[in-house]
């Protein structure tokens, strides 16, 4: 085994540069199995490479899947003839027919990741031919025949797979089999770096192996050395470094400019107490490994967060991370632009487990997870502050954690004292559930001066089984809620609140919560539209601030069985002046309380327009007596009945025989000529003693009604509702044998409106041939929407108009 300590010692010194530089990469079709990666990550190596759009690093050359075995030529031939090596990462590589790559030089190393690193041939050339001695092929997969050896010395090939053959280690004079002999797949690192507690195979492939005291040291040693070459990749094993015993301010990595510091995976590679600092680099990428800042304790020995970056850090990616226990954050990036992280997880942060802002920008967080907190009632799942700007955050969850370690806020957004807020937050398809108080939050810390938060939309989230509200708005402008959902919060699901300006809640649902659906008690120029807010323990929807809209949203199954809430057991709650409530659904809502309605109208000019009301207990709407006179909720009506006709006690029908067999269905001799109520007269009743009788028919609006007359209402009697058509009458029961009993059915001078009459004063005009009549209130019936002319007078061949306000809702 080489001299572990002697070749650092060089590689500290410099005198290790000029041999490594010999070493290319040639990268390959699909970059860890992963695609579609941002254009952050193409900085992240500047190495020697070949790949698409998607391998990671900056490609020399580019290999599309057609005639590939060009590009591998080109790097071969640019090796120094002393010769070196070439990983070719992960994909599929198409050589032209009766094509081989060669070189007449020695010494010379091709490197693949595994089986994943495909070499398609024509099955007939070999595509890669040594032209020297000391040749070695590992890691790599080829259709048959493979590689060409031919008669020269010294070469081997290594975790090597032809066609369906496996050679775990192959020579001119031997073949070992896989159970004699581990090698192992994955690399394609420049440099690799063992735990002490690696693999053995591990160890002996890899440039240095640590010996788990201030490994840091040793790791730090290898970034600088990567980085005076121009950068490049280093590769840490399975096992775990370790930082200074007990934790130490110094137990540190710096990261460098295009550099690519890379683990076995999150659950294989740990840094133990030891943290990373990118501090003013760029192109540098962490990914696959585990930090652990366990017994780093925060404040004897300052506040350093598990990744952070400071000074203009730029260009970098972070995935596949886990970072646990950081004695400040577990992921800080500030002061930084054009980041990528992707696949990470941060648990039990001291503060916040992904803190970004301050001057950052143009920062991509996507497939992330924040559980809990290091102290109880912790700080953010994922903060952003003071003057931060672009971010996307998609597919992102918070996760409160174990109580009482519970994090504070989901995803919180805010500016403190003398700062700006951040502007241009994008937050898609994220979650927050279980946190101390509130799942997403808009809002500033302290007092002060500074701009509003601002540029904000939240589209597709779920906040629920929160501490308080599940979406927090305040000290914020120009804010967008789009199809988000909030359920089984303690507070409200949506509540709006002090200076928020221009707030849109767009398509959300808000349900089971035990207060309001959304909730708005302050800011101006706030509109709800559409999405469903039921189930909730008070209002579906409460506004208790003015100029509110609320359009074509529905409210329903509110404040069921919550007797003490009162006036807070309505659909939609009007607190406050000039709002608009149009073209919304309300039923069901309250079971209990003193003041159920679909809307309650408690402050003036409030325009209530297309409404869908009905299945309230108390009322449909409900217009505090304060307000009446100023609340704008109807139009003008005006219902014209020409050429009337008298009174008459047997217009409908005279002298109907209830002798016959029940049921007995009414002949009908004519129809109403205008919506009025129906009387009713026994002419004889000997035999009868009770009755049902049932009249069908269509009202004035149009609408189909039945209203059923008992011996309860007597010997004479008159109906309520005023009938523009009638359908049927029936007798369905009687009590008596009917023999000589029979009734006239005629029309009264109760005249049907066609539009609905909020209270007596809505008719306030009527004109009785052409000439001004005396309004008399007490003949409104604000119930069944009628007006009776016994005061005016009616006879035949009157004409009448009366205009009134009629409510611009539709209520059943």
């Amino acid at each position: 085994m080489k001299n572990r300590k002697l070749w650092m010692r060089r590689l500290i010194n410099g005198t290790l540069v000029s041999t490594l530089a010999a070493t290319l990469v040639l990268a390959g079709l699909f970059y860890g199995q992963s695609s579609g990666l941002s254009a952050v990550q193409d900085t992240v190596q500047n190495v020697f490479t070949i790949g698409t759009a998607e391998a990671a690093g900056v490609a020399d050359q580019t290999a599309d899947g057609v005639d590939d075995n060009v590009q591998a030529q080109a790097l071969v031939t640019a090796l120094p003839a002393t010769g070196g090596r070439i990983s070719i990462l992960t994909g599929v590589y198409v050589w032209a027919n009766a094509t081989t790559v060669t070189r007449a030089i020695d010494n010379i190393h091709i490197d693949g990741t595994g089986y994943g690193t495909y070499i398609d041939s024509d099955g007939v050339t070999a595509p890669i031919s040594a032209g020297g001695d000391n040749w070695v092929i590992s890691n790599m997969h080829f259709d048959a025949p493979g590689p060409d050896m031919g008669a020269t010395t010294g070469w081997e090939w290594r975790n090597v797979t032809v066609g369906a053959t496996y050679y775990a280690y192959r020579t001119p004079v031997a073949s070992t089999t896989a159970t004699e002999w581990e090698i192992p797949t994955g690399r394609s690192a420049t440099f690799t770096v063992a735990a002490s507690d690696a693999l053995a195979s591990s160890i002996a492939q890899a440039d240095y192996v640590c010996d788990g005291t201030d490994d840091h040291i040793t790791i730090q040693a290898v970034v600088d050395a990567v980085a005076a070459l121009g950068g490049g990749d280093i590769y840490l094993t399975e096992g775990t470094f370790n930082g200074v015993v007990g934790g130490h301010v110094n137990s540190q990595i710096n990261m460098a400019s295009n550099v690519t510091l890379r683990g076995a995976g999150s659950s294989a590679t740990t840094l133990y107490q030891i943290y990373i600092n990118a501090d003013a680099v760029s192109g540098w990428a962490l990914r696959d490994l585990k930090l652990d800042m366990t017994g780093f304790l925060p404040g004897s020995m300052g506040n350093y967060s598990t990744v952070q970056t400071l000074n203009q850090a730029s260009d970098y990616l972070i995935d596949n991370v886990f970072a646990t226990n950081g004695n400040a954050h577990n992921f800080a990036l500030y002061n930084s632009t054009r980041g990528r992280i992707s696949n990470c997880r941060g648990e039990n942060s001291y503060d916040d487990n992904f803190a970004m802002g301050i001057g950052s920008t143009h920062l991509q967080l996507v497939n992330n997870i924040a559980i809990g907190q290091m102290t109880p009632n912790g700080s953010s799942g994922f903060e952003i502050d003071d003057g931060g700007s672009d971010f996307l955050l998609v597919n992102n969850t918070a996760i409160g954690g174990t109580p009482p370690n519970n994090s504070n806020v989901g995803f919180e957004i805010h500016m403190h004292v003398g700062f700006d807020g951040p502007t241009g937050i994008r937050i898609i398809g994220c979650s927050a559930s279980g946190m101390i108080s509130a799942g997403f939050t808009m809002s500033r810390v302290g007092g002060g001066v500074g701009a509003a938060n601002s540029d904000i939309i939240i589209i597709g989230s779920s906040s629920y089984s929160n501490g308080t509200q599940g979406f927090f708005v305040s000290d914020s402008v120009n804010v967008k809620l789009i199809g988000v959902s909030a359920y089984d919060n303690t507070n409200s699901g949506i509540l709006i609140t002090t200076n928020a300006y221009d707030v849109q809640v767009n398509s959300c649902s808000s349900f089971e919560n035990a207060e309001e659906g959304i909730k708005i008690n302050a800011g101006s120029v706030i509109a709800v539209n559409e999405g469903s807010y039921y189930l909730n323990g008070k209002s579906g929807i409460k506004l208790a601030t003015s100029g509110i809209t609320v359009r074509n949203a529905s409210s329903y199954n509110n404040n069921q069985d919550n007797a003490a809430l009162g006036v807070d057991s309505v659909g939609i709650g009007v607190g406050g002046a000039d709002s608009t409530v149009e073209g919304n659904i309300l039923y069901d809502d309250q079971v209990a309380p003193t003041q159920k309605a679909g809307i309650l109208v408690g402050y003036p000019g409030a325009i209530l327009r297309n409404n869908r009301i009905w299945g309230n207990v108390d009322a449909q709407i409900y217009i505090q007596s304060a307000q009446k006179a100023t609340a704008e909720y109807s139009r003008r009506c005006v219902d014209m009945f020409m050429d009337v006709l008298a009174v008459s006690a047997t217009h409908v029908r005279s002298n109907e025989d209830l002798s016959a067999g029940i049921p007995i269905t009414f002949t009908i001799d004519a129809q109403p000529d205008v919506p009025r109520t129906l009387s009713g007269h026994f002419d004889a009743h000997a035999n009868i003693t009770a009755y049902t009788i049932a009249i069908v028919g269509i009202d004035a609006k149009g609408r189909t009604l039945t209203e059923t007359m008992t011996e309860a209402d007597g010997w004479d009697w008159e109906t309520d509702n005023a009938f523009a058509t009638i359908t049927s009458i029936k007798m369905s029961a009687r009590t008596g044998t009917g023999v000589g009993d029979t009734m006239d059915i005629g029309i009264t001078d109760v005249l049907g409106l066609s539009d609905l009459v909020w209270e007596t004063a809505d008719v306030y005009k009527i004109k009785k041939n052409n000439a001004n009549a005396v309004v008399a209130l007490a003949q409104v019936n604000v119930t069944y929407d009628t007006y009776d002319m016994a005061v005016i007078g009616l006879a035949a061949t009157d004409d009448f108009t009366i205009w009134f306000r009629s409510n611009l809702n539709v209520i059943s």
